[in-house]
């Protein structure tokens, strides 16, 4: 399994520390979902709107982490190979009519963060292998294509 994992906790437990709970999405919370690797070479966080507008807070965390601000625009920072990049979760429902408020909660390696079922990150994979910035990339429909399987299979 991925080597983010640790690395995951480590910022989720940071962010903790002022307040905010991230909610994990990406090629990494497929691979907790579905117990396979994925490869996942990034970490694609989502956070609430009012954590997103403190991002002063969010960036202190990720500069004293280590990381430094690569893309204001796209909220992405980077650590040698590791991108770390924000989003907004309450965006989720109008794009893939997933309900962040349904998220699992999840406690491990003192780290408090939130992850979709495979069958909520299938809709959000859905969504994303049609839209502008990931059709086309064969990893994504890959995992959209793992992740409707064990969709189908849990029913």
């Amino acid at each position: 399994m991925s080597a983010l994992w640790p690395e995951a906790l480590r910022l989720a437990a940071r962010l903790n520390r002022v307040g905010i709970t991230p909610y994990l999405l990406g090629s990494l919370a497929a691979e907790r979902v579905l117990g396979r690797d994925f490869a996942p070479h990034d970490l694609d966080w989502q956070l609430r709107s009012a954590d997103l507008h403190a991002w002063r807070r969010v960036t202190a965390v990720m500069v004293g982490a280590g990381y430094h601000l690569v893309d204001p625009h796209e909220h992405a920072f980077r650590m040698g190979k590791t991108l770390v990049a924000f989003g907004d979760v309450e965006t989720l429902p109008a794009y893939a009519g997933v309900d962040y408020r349904t998220f699992t909660r999840v406690t491990a390696g003192g780290a408090t963060l939130w992850l979709l079922t495979g069958a909520q990150l299938a809709a959000v994979y859905a969504a994303s292998v049609h839209d502008d910035w990931r059709a086309g990339k064969a990893k994504d429909r890959a995992l959209w294509a793992a992740l409707t399987t064990e969709a189908e299979a849990t029913r």
